[in-house]
């Protein structure tokens, strides 16, 4: 018998039985016994079967985590935010029916779950939980995936899935389209248990898809007439040609010049704009490039509102090409950062990309690295270039005064307030960009209170009860592990997800020893500058020996040292003799180099096989600390996920359960 084109779309409980019989002959013979399963099932098991979905797959793959997913549910701002508000009116249904509300991208990528704990508890052991791949490729048949492969409304319930262990629950789901131009954003998804089926499930995730759809569409409004406002702007302080585009890649405006020199005087064309620029949507563009005969360097400006990108600016200038113009320019290094080395010149890629927006930035990097440096670099990049830059070093100020200086107070706050109060930095920022170096050794209690800022863009000074408005840009930095801070409880993490949207790792001196040559010749010129000193070089004995250092102090140590050679220096000529003892010795080097050295001589020594040695040194360390796997892979080196990996290798499981009960 079979189904009508509405049939198709709901599951029949009562025939679980037979489905369950129909799969098995599917999975042994590659076809079905009878007509008794809903093609759009069956069309699945054959998508899953040729995807080479093995039946016996336990959970979905986690493709992202920690930072990456934080990121990456950045890029889905836009969905999140239409979606969210509506579906927390139905969180009280949700949970007293023990269901399982999802959010998913148009990949099969879960961005957002919603329910009670008990069911998941449950779903964790899929891994029905954000940052999981559930498209049909790497779960089989399910509704995230299937409704994704037929663009529509569907219920897989119990033994129609694909995979054994999801056999247990039934889920219906519903894709998400963007109004516009229909393209697929995304899916909404209920799933429980099998004995939770109702199949009025599928009317409520259409009814809700249909809810999200009409809030993006007003979002899309709102979105167009702020994308018109800032081209506007934009238009009055650059005098290019330029072109505005939607987050969609869709053209909206271009000004006169765009028009003169891109279409010839010819009638604006979305079409012919789109073909000229085919590839507009990506995030960040620096080219250049031959147009007929002009020769063009063309830029973007993101347009950022509400910590959502919504759209972008294309500008271009133009200049008469020649065939040494076609070839790439370098770029000018910036002053105040030295050096050509291949990493470092990767960071400031990345470095000046994110400059040009107002995402926050976490800058990490050891003590000494630059991170002022890089901050001043982010704000002359910046579209605030020309606004202040207000730095503040978090570990500077004791608990109390550090609270004066970032909020402000109001005259009479406390005693020895100044008349008339002050202004903190935070509100000195405004309109510009706020540098918060060293932010791990903030107090807690003032974690809060800046969270609330970046929350609600507005400040309090102390002993005032009127908020004061606020908009600035916010660079943090910091040398500590924050996930780990936030492990300890020293360090929010709601907070660090404000913060670190986008996190840049500024590379140690030893990490690009290339440029230590171009840092000494620089600091020396500086200093001889600074202290009227006459002519002095290096030796390229004496640059070969600071090469071998490795810089524990970073920049600022290197710095002080050519300081001191300089000023000490009796001739013009310094080399290995006038290097202080103590870097020429190695004593500043850190310990951890001498204990590696110490237990490389115990490796050559033995006569056990490396993996006996391996074994050893995992046990010993896990001993030393107590079964703490952070601490211990830290000592060790390693991410926790390979410590992990190396304990189960190794059986050291009971080990550390039972170093962590004692």
């Amino acid at each position: 018998m079979g189904y009508t084109r509405i049939e198709q779309m709901f599951s029949k409980p009562e025939k679980d039985i037979v489905v369950q019989s129909e799969w098995q002959h599917f999975v042994h013979h590659g076809q079905l016994e009878s007509s008794q399963i809903r093609k759009i099932i069956n069309d699945s098991w054959i998508r899953s079967r040729h995807a080479g979905v093995s039946i016996h797959t336990s959970d979905a793959p986690v493709i992202l985590q920690s930072h990456d997913l934080t990121e990456y549910l950045f890029n889905h701002q836009q969905l999140l935010q239409s979606s969210l508000p509506i579906l927390k009116q139905y969180q009280p249904l949700i949970d007293y029916h023990n269901l399982l509300l999802i959010i998913s991208d148009a990949k099969g990528v879960i961005l957002h779950t919603m329910g009670d704990m008990g069911i998941h508890h449950k779903a964790e052991s899929l891994h029905l939980v954000s940052g999981a791949n559930w498209s049909e490729q790497t779960c089989g048949t399910n509704a995230i995936g299937t409704a994704l492969e037929t663009g529509s409304a569907v219920q897989v319930h119990a033994n129609e899935h694909y995979c054994t262990t999801i056999k247990r629950w039934t889920c219906t789901a519903n894709v998400i389209r963007q109004p516009a131009s229909k393209e697929i954003l995304g899916v909404l998804d209920v799933s429980g248990l099998k004995a939770s089926y109702n199949q009025q499930t599928l009317a409520l995730v259409t009814s809700l898809a249909s809810q999200i759809e009409h809030q993006l569409y007003i979002q899309e409004i709102e979105n167009q007439n702020i994308l018109l406002d800032k081209f506007m702007s934009f238009q009055q302080f650059n005098r290019c040609a330029s072109i505005l585009f939607n987050h969609h890649g869709q053209a909206i405006q271009a000004n006169a010049l765009m028009k003169e020199l891109i279409l010839k005087n010819s009638p604006f064309d979305e079409f012919k704009i789109k073909q000229i620029f085919k590839n507009l949507n990506i995030r960040h563009i620096d080219e250049f490039f031959k147009l007929n005969d002009l020769h063009v360097e063309l830029h973007n400006e993101l347009i950022v509102h509400q910590n959502n990108s919504i759209g972008q600016v294309i500008y271009c200038t133009f200049k008469t090409a020649t065939a040494q113009d076609i070839q790439i320019e370098q770029r000018n290094q910036d002053p105040y950062i030295i050096g050509q080395s291949r990493i470092l010149v990767d960071v400031l890629n990345k470095t000046r990309q994110l400059a040009r927006t107002s995402i926050p930035i976490l800058l990490h990097g050891e003590t000494g690295v630059g991170k002022e440096l890089f901050a001043q670099f982010i704000h002359q990049h910046s579209l605030l270039h020309n606004q202040p830059l207000v730095v503040i070093n978090c570990g500077s100020f004791s608990k109390e005064l550090i609270s004066a200086e970032l909020f402000g107070y109001v005259e009479g706050a406390f005693t020895g307030a100044r008349k008339g109060g002050m202004k903190g930095k935070i509100e000195e920022a405004d309109g510009g960009t706020l540098f918060l170096d060293e932010i791990g050794e903030l107090p807690l209690e003032l974690q809060t209170h800046l969270l609330r800022v970046l929350e609600h863009g507005e400040i309090y000074r102390l002993g005032e009860n009127k908020p004061r408005k606020v908009n600035f840009r916010l660079i943090s930095a910091t040398n500590r592990n924050l996930k780990e801070e936030v492990e300890n409880k020293n360090f929010r993490l709601d907070l660090l997800h404000r913060i670190a949207v986008s996190q840049i790792s500024i590379p140690s001196l030893k990490e690009r020893k290339e440029d230590i040559e171009l840092l000494l010749d620089h600091y020396l010129q500086q200093f001889i500058k600074k202290h009227q000193l006459p002519h002095l070089q290096f030796t390229q004995v004496a640059k070969n020996l600071l090469k071998q250092y490795t810089w524990p102090g970073n920049i600022r140590e290197l710095r002080n040292v050519v300081e001191v050679m300089a000023v000490t220096c009796n001739t013009s000529i310094m080399d290995h003799s006038n290097i202080p003892e103590d870097i020429l010795s190695g004593q500043t080097e850190h310990k951890y180099q001498t204990e590696s050295c110490t237990f490389t001589a115990q490796i050559k020594r033995s006569t056990k096989s490396l993996q006996d040695i391996e074994y050893d040194l995992m046990k010993q360390t896990l001993l030393d600390c107590h079964g703490n796997i952070t601490k211990a892979a830290k000592t060790l080196g390693l991410a926790k996920s390979t410590l992990y990996l190396k304990i189960k290798k190794y059986s050291l499981n009971d080990l550390v359960i039972g170093l962590r009960e004692n």
